[in-house]
C-alpha cells in the first residue's frame, strides 16, 4: 500500500477488510514513480491522513 502514489494518481484507497477476509498480506511502501516522495515519514503521515478521511465523522 502506497498512500502518496494513491493519492497522486487517484487509485482510491486500499481495502484492509477485503484483504484481510482472504489473508492477504500488506505492507506500507513509498514510490516516487507515482507518488511524491521517498520518505518514509511523509509516507506514514500520508497514512495517517487518508486514514483520517476514510474514517465514519460521528453526525
Amino acid at each position: 500500500m502506497s498512500p502518496t502514489s494513491n493519492l497522486f494518481l487517484g487509485s482510491g484507497f486500499f481495502d484492509f477488510g477485503a484483504a484481510d477476509r482472504v489473508g492477504y498480506p500488506y505492507g506500507l511502501a513509498s514510490d516516487v514513480g507515482g507518488g511524491t516522495s521517498f520518505s518514509p515519514f511523509h509516507t506514514m503521515m500520508a497514512a495517517y491522513y487518508v486514514a483520517a478521511r476514510a474514517r465514519p465523522r460521528p453526525a
